[in-house]
């Protein structure tokens, strides 16, 4: 009850601004329309998963990131299906990812799942300089 009134309060005085010229409606309502659509393109670039132009070292850590991914929902629907041998497809795991989106390759490479028991490999796999920080190979997880 105690927060009903409290509540209402500050609905009435909020009103009161309004009606007293206080708070300009057209200047509120564009300030509200602006901070809704700032935070919506900040979850649409929260959940977009292809990565623009990074550098080799940047771009093969964010592939690994994805490898891990792809393995951690590979072992959770294996899990879920009791399997311990054999192969799941992209469908099967697809549900394991926000939105249903499959990870990209930011070099453009593709991902290939593996069977159980096999971690899931990049098609750009190891880098340009023979320096293990820009390979987009998942050794140990």
């Amino acid at each position: 009850m105690k927060q009903k009134i409290i509540l209402a309060a500050v609905v009435l005085v909020v009103v009161g601004l309004f009606v007293t010229g206080v708070l300009n409606w057209e200047k509120t309502t564009a300030w509200a329309r602006r901070l809704f659509y700032q935070g919506r393109s900040t979850v649409s670039r929260a959940t977009d998963f292809s990565t623009p132009q990074l550098g080799d070292v940047d771009a093969a850590r964010v592939c690994r990131d994805n490898l891990r991914r792809i393995e951690s929902a590979k072992r959770k629907v294996a899990e879920n299906k009791s399997m311990a041998v054999g192969r799941l497809t992209w469908d099967e795991i697809r549900g394991e990812f926000p939105g249903g989106k499959i990870p990209t390759c930011p070099s453009g490479g593709s991902y290939s799942i593996g069977n159980l028991g096999t971690m899931p490999t990049c098609t750009v796999s190891s880098g340009r300089t023979g320096r293990p920080e820009d390979d987009h190979v998942l050794i140990n997880y």
